[in-house]
């Protein structure tokens, strides 16, 4: 698909994000439910992805927010594996605790081989 249809594609995808929003309020929906139904439909689409792309375009600064919206989500990652190890090493769950670093050791080098590869490719 050429590079202007998946442009088109996520501008169409955030404004139905948009107006579902919109209808969300006018007919008061619940606020929780509103937010997890963006965030999964945004996750699905990959309207999220889409967006940093579109940030992304904008000419020198645009690279510079991309990588300041996606490094906390690494540490995020990174820190909360460390609190869950924290907490089952308390409580006695040693082989459980190195499978769970395992797993996640392996997912954010994958993240960092995928971000090198794309910057190769």
């Amino acid at each position: 698909m050429p590079r202007s249809r998946n442009f088109l594609r996520m501008i169409l995808l955030w404004i139905l994000i948009a107006l579902f929003i919109k209808f969300s309020f006018v007919y008061g929906l619940d606020k929780k439910a509103t937010t997890a139904g963006v965030i999964v439909f945004g996750v699905l689409s990959q309207a999220f992805v889409g967006l940093l792309a579109l940030i992304g375009t904008i000419p020198f600064l645009g690279p510079l927010i991309v990588k300041v919206l996606s490094w906390p989500i690494f540490l995020t990652i990174n820190g909360l594996a460390y609190l869950v190890t924290f907490f089952a090493i308390k409580s006695g769950l040693v082989k459980e605790t190195i499978n769970s670093k395992l797993i996640v050791t392996v997912l954010l080098i994958g993240i960092l081989l995928g971000f090198i590869l794309g910057k190769i490719f």
